[in-house]
């Protein structure tokens, strides 16, 4: 379904540059549930809002370490936890150490950057 042509129902999406988005559209943008499967191996799966992580979402870094929590327009909010390899976990981090920012780039405490084209 569209609207205004733009996407506008559960949908994938294979972008140019390898990623690979499946879940919900919103008039042409990410917006609701998705899972999104970078180029690089890193996985984020959680609520979507104008391109950008928005509600609760689990980012997983290509060396398999994961950082979970409330996402708002692309910054990670308070109680992120992060799971190491060793099962070990770490919510006294600062709550802005993982970001989305304008460019679609995600900066995480491990200074993994990835591309977020929308």
């Amino acid at each position: 379904m569209t609207t205004n042509n733009k996407p506008d129902a559960m949908g994938r999406l294979l972008y140019g540059n390898g990623d690979l988005y499946s879940g919900q559209w919103k008039d042409g943008r990410q917006d609701g549930h998705g899972h999104m499967i970078y180029e690089n191996g890193s996985v984020y799966n959680g609520q979507w809002r104008n391109n950008k992580f928005d509600g609760y979402g689990t980012y997983k870094h290509i060396d398999g370490s994961t950082i979970s929590g409330i996402w708002k327009e692309g910054i990670l909010q308070k109680d992120q936890k992060e799971k190491r390899l060793d099962n070990s976990s770490d919510s006294s981090r600062p709550v802005m150490e993982a970001r989305q920012d304008n460019d679609g780039l995600i900066s995480t405490p491990k200074q993994t950057s990835i591309k977020v084209i929308g």
